[in-house]
């Protein structure tokens, strides 16, 4: 089964316009595809994880295959216990599923840790984005993550807005800090391949609370009671043009894995264009 890999082609007698200086594109990741089955296309995604311990403590022996319990059943994913990972299309034209392969972890260790991909379904079979987009990877003993998210259709796009949390015991166990990023994930099933965008950062939020009654005073400023909020604005400018706006801001798509933990910031203010 091949990759194919989505790119925006120029024409041969011309070169392409540039975009104007304000305007940052955004082009679809790689797509796997077309599988008979859902679990035939999470079967050829790569492994992840490791089963054991080298002498210096580095993780080895990964695993031959991929742990697709949580694509086939998403409850089981390390942060989708309870979010809305499966989206039918209207119509019974198929179905969009933000869903992790499972990644193995050596004996004893406390560890949750999974790589979540968009798998897409239409007449023509099963499509799976080539790499992961993001990943999980936590202590499941002082740490936990989780996801929400809604759905959004339009006549040529499809838009998951995800909440994506991360949070852990801090400071010394006194507190507790939880940060959530907010995603804008466009995906367009149709077409000759189903397209799927890297996710859009449009948000972030930190939360501190004191677990217990330390001494407020002595505790470092990071470890008080606080919260923090950085969000950007979304107008819509044409079909593929979304503008954001807000202050904050100073990153951009989120065009390789990244891990959700990783404190990701929100997208600087400006247009975005979804190109093909």
């Amino acid at each position: 089964m091949r990759a194919l890999a989505l790119v925006l082609v120029a024409g041969c007698s011309a070169a392409a316009a540039a975009p104007p200086d304000d305007v940052t594109e955004l082009k679809p990741v790689a797509m796997a595809g077309p599988y008979k089955t859902l679990i035939e296309g999470c079967r050829a995604a790569r492994p992840c994880g490791a089963l054991d311990f080298d002498d210096h403590g580095d993780p080895t022996n990964p695993p031959a295959e991929p742990n697709c319990s949580a694509v086939v059943k998403p409850s089981l994913g390390v942060a989708s216990g309870s979010a809305k990972v499966v989206h039918r299309l209207a119509g019974g034209a198929g179905e969009i599923r933000i869903a992790s392969v499972t990644c193995a972890v050596p004996p004893r260790e406390r560890l949750e840790h999974a790589e979540y991909y968009v798998f897409v379904q239409r007449g023509d079979g099963w499509w799976r984005t080539e790499t992961p987009l993001w990943t999980y990877a936590f202590d499941d003993k002082y740490c936990g993550g989780g996801m929400y998210i809604t759905w959004n259709d339009k006549p040529t796009r499809t838009i998951a807005d995800i909440a994506a949390s991360y949070g852990c015991v801090a400071c010394g166990k006194q507190a507790e800090r939880e940060d959530i990023v907010e995603l804008m994930l466009r995906v367009e099933p149709s077409g000759p391949t189903p397209l799927v965008f890297p996710p859009l950062p449009v948000g972030a939020r930190t939360k501190v609370t004191v677990v217990g009654s330390p001494d407020k005073d002595s505790m470092d400023p990071d470890c008080k009671p606080h919260a923090k909020l950085r969000s950007q604005n979304e107008s819509w400018l044409s079909d593929d043009i979304v503008e954001l706006s807000g202050t904050g801001g100073v990153g951009g798509p989120l065009d390789s894995t990244f891990d959700i933990s990783g404190r990701i910031q929100p997208a600087a203010a400006g247009r975005y264009r979804f190109v093909r």
